[in-house]
């Protein structure tokens, strides 16, 4: 038995998004209770400490309609301010490219840490099946790919694309991950896709209001939009999707995904004998505990 890091951990985003920042796990950037966003969520010097073997490092690739409108109007204009070469990348560019650019930093990033450990540091290592997590030595951090937001393989049928065409670029999209060692795919996340509904995932806080303290969504700066079609829904291929994952004997992650989704994927897991994974969020809409 080896302890495992879940998913929500994104070494990728940073070191992709922000190439001036080294892709190395010795990157030191600060990660307390003020946020960060060049936060890599993990550093090594804790790593070598822990009792962790296998960490789950998930590419997010953020999306055009995040991008374009879950950002407030005032965020969109500091942007455009700020930085407009780069917030005009993110709205355009092919997040299929944008995976394949995480994957190969991440694959990168095991080098680049590795020849900075001296003696019995631990060292880094891509797994790409499950039985080489039993190879591991004392010594060593298996890494694997994993993806949040199918939206990666395609936000759907492009310019004289049919869907059956969407669909066949799809399953090619998916045996290429397979063989590159992806484990596990969270079907939804904060914008619309072709392959699952996603639940509003804008964060509740605490706020005090009227001598109580409530719930309140944490929009003051972006929104998360919730999806309004239903699991059968034509010109959707979330069924198909599930079961070709399934089959692959990659995982299906439930996070962000809406509940009436959820459900069929308890059965489609059930029919393949593969196992429920439900890694962080999308849970309090559901459950307001």
């Amino acid at each position: 038995m080896h302890r495992m890091l879940d998913l929500h951990v994104h070494p990728s985003l940073k070191m992709y998004y922000l190439p001036y920042l080294t892709s190395s796990f010795h990157a030191l950037v600060y990660c307390g209770k003020h946020f960060n966003p060049l936060s890599f969520r993990t550093q090594y010097r804790h790593l070598n400490k822990s009792p962790v073997k296998v960490m789950l490092s998930t590419h997010y690739v953020i999306e055009q309609g995040f991008v374009r409108e879950g950002i407030k109007g005032p965020g969109r204009a500091l942007s455009w301010l700020i930085s407009p070469v780069f917030y005009a990348k993110l709205r355009r560019s092919d997040p299929w490219k944008v995976l394949m650019g995480m994957m190969e930093t991440l694959e990168n990033s095991v080098p680049n840490t590795n020849k900075f450990v001296t003696g019995d540091g631990k060292r880094f290592k891509m797994v790409r099946r499950y039985s080489e997590i039993a190879d591991l030595k004392d010594n060593e951090i298996g890494l694997i790919h994993t993806i949040e937001g199918s939206h990666a393989l395609g936000y759907g049928p492009g310019k004289g694309q049919s869907l059956e065409d969407f669909w066949k670029q799809t399953e090619e999209r998916l045996e290429y991950l397979k063989s590159r060692g992806v484990a596990l795919i969270t079907l939804a996340h904060f914008w619309d896709n072709m392959f699952a509904p996603q639940t509003c995932g804008t964060e509740i806080v605490p706020k005090e209001k009227d001598g109580q303290i409530v719930g309140t969504p944490d929009d003051a700066l972006f929104h998360m939009k919730r999806a309004t079609w239903q699991w059968d829904d034509e010109g959707k291929l979330a069924e198909r999707f599930a079961r070709k994952l399934l089959e692959m004997g990659i995982l299906i992650d439930l996070a962000h995904t809406q509940q009436h989704a959820r459900w069929r994927i308890y059965d489609l897991c059930e029919e393949y004998k593969r196992p429920v994974i439900a890694s962080h969020n999308g849970l309090q809409h559901f459950f307001n505990h």
